[in-house]
């Protein structure tokens, strides 16, 4: 998806706002080219547009807390995701082995 669209799907962003998101490093859609239209939002790009957007006109802010608030939203996808990883490993273990772990985690169940 081109800059263009992504403006066109939120009425009160203008372009210099989203060209500032994008050089706060915000949001890092591809960049294909010299200019913005060569810029390539993927699905993940569109979201973390929408996360600011509602960050910003909705929840109210403050342009300083924003890294911050993205910052630990990052952190916990990142945390999700080794969890999620770990639960894969675990499950894949026998049973005896899953039974430990769980009995290592959680000794009072």
């Amino acid at each position: 998806m081109h800059f263009d669209i992504v403006i066109r799907q939120f009425p009160d962003l203008g372009p210099d706002e989203l060209r500032h998101w994008i050089a706060c490093a915000w949001v890092r859609p591809d960049f294909t080219g010299p200019a913005e239209q060569d810029y390539v939002f993927h699905e993940i790009d569109v979201a973390r547009v929408r996360l600011i957007h509602d960050l910003i006109r909705i929840l109210e802010t403050p342009e300083a807390m924003v890294p911050v608030v993205l910052g630990l939203l990052d952190q916990v996808y990142d945390l999700r995701g080794s969890l999620d990883a770990l639960r894969r490993a675990v499950a894949a273990q026998p049973e005896p082995v899953r039974r430990a772990i769980a009995a290592a985690v959680m000794p009072s169940l």
